[in-house]
């Protein structure tokens, strides 16, 4: 089966879970993504940096281009070129995580879209006034998914969906579990502590000044083997990471007792996890811990001196993306 999967620039987990997904896929799967959040990926068919250079934006000439309103203001030359690859390519699914450019080309050649992100926690759930906070920092991504076109599944992949008493999504969305790291031992003596490098010199130094000694995993040695991560993982008895859904997963999952995050201002998909999290005792929203000089530690120990949650899931978890394409193309 041929698969076209694309992800946006904006959310730091993107990459996690697409790689995650390869992995459990024999398909064909071509990438469309941005090199600045596929850092690690060794290949990506088509690089969607360059449709936002040299902008000459023409309203008129996007109309005729897509067919429709709502495209992004983007390269039409380059976006051209990429819209006559995906028609030699002739993908029989695209999925898209918070992407309007392969989205909306898509839907102007009527190819099955998906869409599958955490970030449609912003959309998919029923929010009450005053429960949204970080609205100054989310409101511009409201606009990109408002203009998304029409497409004909929309995921919700997050880990809150498979928690007892998880929010309730609008009609025409689902929630898709995310995938996770399995771990391997049941001790519950580590304090585990996920950061990416642009963060990394400021939040383990928080750390380094708790009694407890804490295990470091930079984003990008997570899939090492030679730092055990997953032996690691199953022994947590409290994890830290910044709001990535995919390390929220891996820490859910494996029934971590104490969970906290630290979510970065610029990452819609950590900002609405960090949203979420006040409504589960057991995860805690520690903000922007670099910022609270001397109070960060104290922050920190309040956590995990805090009672520890081990039941929190539910007894069926959602199907995974292989698993909801499995059951869609099986027929």
């Amino acid at each position: 089966m041929r698969i076209l999967y694309s992800f946006g620039q904006w959310c730091s987990g993107s990459q996690i879970q697409f790689e995650r997904f390869a992995k459990q896929s024999s398909d064909d799967i071509r990438v469309a993504g941005y090199i600045g959040s596929s850092k690690n990926l060794l290949h990506i068919n088509w690089t969607l940096d360059a449709c936002n250079k040299d902008i000459k934006w023409h309203p008129i000439r996007a109309k005729k281009f897509f067919k429709h309103n709502g495209s992004p203001k983007i390269d039409l030359a380059v976006a051209g070129q990429l819209r006559s690859d995906i028609e030699k390519f002739d993908p029989e699914l695209i999925i898209c995580d918070f992407e309007p450019i392969v989205a909306h080309i898509a839907y102007t050649l009527g190819i099955k879209t998906w869409y599958c992100s955490p970030v449609h926690l912003f959309d998919g759930i029923d929010w009450q006034q005053g429960d949204l906070k970080y609205s100054y920092q989310l409101n511009p991504f409201r606009k990109i998914l408002n203009n998304l076109p029409p497409a004909d599944k929309i995921f919700v992949a997050s880990p809150f969906g498979d928690i007892e008493s998880s929010p309730v999504l609008k009609s025409g969305y689902s929630w898709l579990k995310p995938y996770h790291t399995p771990g391997k031992g049941l001790l519950r003596n580590k304090n585990i502590l996920v950061v990416d490098k642009g963060r990394s010199s400021k939040i383990p130094r928080i750390f380094n000044s708790l009694d407890e000694p804490f295990v470091l995993f930079e984003t990008d040695q997570i899939d090492n083997p030679v730092i055990n991560y997953a032996q690691n993982l199953a022994n947590g008895k409290y994890y830290h990471c910044n709001g990535e859904s995919g390390y929220l997963a891996d820490a859910i999952y494996n029934h971590t007792p104490k969970i906290s995050l630290s979510p970065s201002l610029k990452d819609p998909e950590g900002l609405l996890n960090g949203i979420i999290s006040q409504y589960y005792y057991f995860i805690h929203n520690l903000s922007q811990l670099e910022l609270m000089d001397y109070y960060a530690v104290e922050e920190v120990e309040k956590v995990m001196k805090g009672a520890p949650c081990f039941s929190y899931l539910k007894k069926e978890w959602h199907h995974t993306l292989d698993e909801e394409i499995k059951n869609a193309f099986s027929s």
